[in-house]
């Protein structure tokens, strides 16, 4: 998949569309608070368990307790740097604490290029494989991705636009992985794993029924 031939080139340099982007960001920064700034750090970690209050912090979900579950998500996170790296070297876009100095993130700063949003990418794609394995908490799962991907603003390493790429990248990324045989197979694994874990039985005619 070559995202440069499905997302729009960032804003350009100097642009007032960028500098609106940076002030945003600057108004951003001034609102933080320390907890935000906390959920931010936390966010910075590519792991699906960050996910894990979108389902009620379930005592199931953990890793050690879900082998099939962890491996199919690293698989997740392979194939997201594997088109994330080629897009971000051809758009070449600075991280905006490069452009705005005044900019003080509070998560590792990043010496890839910015655009688009890799954590952003993966959140969004790693949300919808998640929803199809547990269409019972899609709502709450789409959110705490929005969430997620809006820390990299909070954070001070990505432009709004970057985290918007992001999105449309990993919703595309998401549709290849459901058009894979292997990785639906894979999937398939670990959803019955996931849903044993958390009391939830496996879908009857199209429904997902939990546990009583």
């Amino acid at each position: 998949m070559d995202l440069t031939r499905l997302l729009p080139p960032p804003p350009a340099a100097q642009s007032a569309q960028e500098r609106s982007e940076l002030d945003e960001m600057l108004r951003l920064q001034a609102e933080r608070t320390p907890s935000a700034a906390e959920r931010a750090r936390q966010d910075a970690e590519l792991s699906i368990f960050r996910f894990g209050d979108a389902l009620g912090n379930p005592a199931g979900f953990t890793p050690a307790k879900l082998p099939l579950t962890v491996m199919l998500f690293r698989d997740v996170a392979r194939d997201e740097a594997a088109v994330m790296n080629v897009a971000k070297d051809r758009f070449e876009r600075p991280r905006p604490f490069r452009v705005e100095h005044r900019l003080a993130p509070v998560v590792p700063m990043p010496s890839s290029a910015s655009y688009p949003s890799g954590h952003s990418t993966w959140a969004y794609a790693s949300a919808l494989v998640l929803a199809d394995m547990l269409p019972e908490r899609r709502a709450q799962i789409l959110a705490r991705a929005d969430e997620y991907a809006h820390n990299r603003i909070l954070g001070g390493v990505h432009y709004p636009s970057d985290v918007q790429a992001g999105r449309l990248a990993g919703t595309a990324l998401a549709a290849m992985l459901f058009a894979c045989a292997p990785f639906t197979a894979e999937e398939s694994a670990a959803r019955r794993e996931l849903r044993a874990a958390l009391g939830l039985q496996m879908p009857v005619n199209g429904g997902d029924t939990p546990l009583r």
